[in-house]
């Protein structure tokens, strides 16, 4: 038997397969602009290139059409990114520096999206006579 593809799985960060099974999105440790597409069909690939550096949340949209991948914009605000595989992408949702999106991920309809945030907000106090 042979195997389909390979892959350098050495410093892969991210990896997801299409809930079709026809499709592998993948990011290198240290490309934090790139995501590599494979198509498992034909084994073709695509390196999407987008101007907001990624994060780690990184899922496929249902259809399989499309990814929706955490990350910063370009003067670091934290944002939900949707990515199409032929490249084209556009901000879905960008939230002030308190915040970082961890994942998001879509509902089986994909009209919503579920997203794990961690907020850098902190209380102070001060306690005398203690």
């Amino acid at each position: 038997m042979q195997p389909l593809f390979e892959l350098q799985a050495e410093g892969m960060f991210n990896s997801m397969a299409s809930p079709d099974g026809e499709q592998l999105a993948f990011v290198y440790d240290g490309s934090k602009h790139k995501i590599t597409l494979l198509m498992l069909r034909n084994n073709g690939r695509r390196e999407v290139e987008l101007p907001e550096s990624l994060g780690m949340g990184m899922d496929w949209m249902p259809d399989s059409k499309g990814l929706l991948v955490t990350g910063w914009s370009t003067n670091g605000a934290p944002v939900v990114i949707g990515v199409e595989p032929d490249g084209q992408h556009r901000v879905l949702l960008e939230d002030d520096r308190a915040v970082q999106y961890l994942f998001a991920i879509p509902s089986p309809d994909g009209r919503y999206a579920a997203l794990q945030v961690a907020t850098r907000e902190n209380n102070d106090w001060m306690v005398e006579n203690f």
